[in-house]
C-alpha cells in the first residue's frame, strides 16, 4: 500500500471531539471523556521483539501539535506483553472533524517517556483506518500504562511510515516487483501499491514458513478484493481462489491448509483441513468449511489468529473457531480466475496475545 499520499482524500479522522473508535478483532474502543485509570506500568524484564530497535524515533523538530489525549493500554491477558509488542486501534472518521489532517500525517504517539514511537497506518475502508504502534516497556497481566496521541499540525511533516518495525511479516506492495520473500508460480503485477493476481490463469505467490519470521502463535491479516466474485474457474476444480496458511513450501493445493477460500462463485468461506498424509487422511480440523457468505468487490480485511490449540478466522465482525491448530504453515495467495484479477493491498502479522489489549483514549486536550 503506498503511503502519505495513498491516505489523502479521506475524511478527517475521530481524535477529536465526539471520536468513535471501533472494534476489530479484539481491540476495544474508547469514548470521549473515558475515565483514565491509574497507571501500573509492567515491571517485568522481558526482552524486546527482534524488530525492537531499543530507543525511539527523535521527534521531529518541525512538529508542533496543538492538541493532545491520553491513550490507556490495559493488559487483559495472563501474560506479560514485552516491550515492542504491537498495538492496533481502528480509527473512524467524523464529519467536521477540524483537529486532524485527512492523511493522519500530524497523528504522532509518545510513550510514557516522552519519546515518540514508530507508528504505522493502514487502510481498513474508505472511511477507516487502522494505527498501530509499539509498546515502549511492558506491561504485567492486568496492568496498564499510559502513552499520549499528539495532533493538530496542519503543516507537520509525516513521519516516515516503515511497517516493517511494528509486524513479525509486512508487505504493502511498494514498487514496481514483488518482493524477494515471495517465491512465485505465474506472473503477478504490482503497481500503485497493490499486488495483482491477474485474470486467465491459475497464479501462486507463498512464503517460505522458515524464513517469512512469522511466530507459531500470530494473527494474519490481509487486505484483498475480487474484482469480479462471479468469475468461473480457470481450469481447476474444486477452488477459484484462496488466501491465507497452507503447506510449508509448496505451490499445489495440498493440506495443511488454513484458509479463506471460494469454492463456488460469490461465495467466501474458511476452512482447515489437516495433513493429507496422515492416517485420518483429508479430515478436517474440528470444523472443515466455515461460511461467511456472499463475497463482494471490495477490499475486505480477512484476518485469521493460530493460537496455538484453535484458529480463529475473523471477517468484518463475523468469526468462526476451529478447536484445532495447523502450526507454522506459510503464508500463500492463490487464484484461478477467468474474468477477474485479485488485489492485494497488504500482508501482515504479528505476535499474537489473547484476549487482546483494550485502549482507551481520554478527552482532548489543548496545548
Amino acid at each position: 500500500m503506498r503511503r502519505g499520499v495513498g491516505l489523502l482524500g479521506l475524511s478527517a479522522i475521530a481524535l477529536a471531539a465526539c471520536s468513535l473508535f471501533t472494534d476489530l478483532g479484539g481491540f476495544q474502543g474508547g469514548e470521549d471523556e473515558a475515565p483514565v485509570p491509574p497507571v501500573e506500568a509492567g515491571t517485568t524484564t522481558d526482552a524486546p521483539l527482534a524488530n525492537e530497535t531499543g530507543t525511539d524515533v527523535a521527534i521531529a523538530p518541525a512538529f508542533k501539535p496543538r492538541f493532545k489525549r491520553t491513550v490507556v493500554i490495559t493488559n487483559v491477558a495472563a501474560t506479560t506483553l514485552s516491550a515492542g509488542h504491537t498495538v492496533c486501534m481502528v480509527v473512524s472518521s467524523v464529519l467536521g472533524n477540524v483537529n486532524v489532517r485527512p492523511d493522519l500525517g500530524d497523528v504522532r504517539f509518545f510513550g510514557p517517556n516522552g519519546s515518540e514511537r514508530d507508528r504505522a497506518i493502514d487502510r481498513v475502508s474508505s472511511s477507516t483506518m487502522e494505527v498501530c504502534f509499539r509498546l515502549e516497556r511492558p506491561i504485567a497481566s492486568n496492568g496498564n500504562d499510559a502513552y499520549e496521541v499528539r495532533y493538530g499540525d496542519p503543516a507537520a511533516t509525516p513521519p516516515t511510515n516503515d511497517p516493517s518495525l511494528l509486524f513479525a511479516f509486512y508487505d504493502g506492495f511498494d514498487g514496481t516487483a514483488i518482493a524477494p520473500k515471495w517465491s512465485v508460480q505465474g506472473t503477478v503485477n504490482v503497481a500503485g501499491g497493490v499486488l495483482v493476481l491477474p485474470k486467465g490463469a491459475e497464479t501462486v505467490v507463498r512464503t517460505l514458513a522458515a524464513n517469512d519470521g512469522v511466530p507459531a502463535v500470530a494473527s494474519l491479516e490481509l487486505r484483498v478484493r475480487v474484482q469480479d466474485p462471479s468469475s468461473a474457474s480457470f481450469g481447476t476444480s474444486g477452488y477459484f481462489y484462496w488466501f491465507g496458511f497452507q503447506r510449508k513450501d509448496d505451490f499445489f493445493a495440498t493440506s495443511p491448509w488454513t484458509l479463506f477460500i471460494a469454492r463456488d462463485p460469490n461465495i467466501i468461506a474458511a476452512e482447515q483441513q489437516i495433513e493429507s498424509f496422515e492416517p485420518d487422511a483429508g479430515t478436517c480440523a474440528e470444523v472443515c468449511s466455515m461460511g461467511f457468505g456472499a463475497q463482494t468487490a471490495d477490499f475486505r480485511i480477512y484476518r485469521i489468529d493460530r493460537n496455538g490449540g484453535t484458529t480463529t478466522f475473523r471477517l468484518e465482525g463475523e468469526q468462526y473457531t476451529a478447536n484445532a491448530d495447523n502450526g507454522d504453515l506459510g503464508i500463500v495467495l492463490r487464484s484461478s480466475l477467468v474474468t477477474s484479477d485479485v488485489e492485494v493491498d497488504w500482508v501482515r502479522a504479528r505476535p499474537l496475545v489473547l484476549p487482546e489489549p483494550t485502549v482507551v483514549f481520554g478527552s482532548e486536550t489543548p496545548l
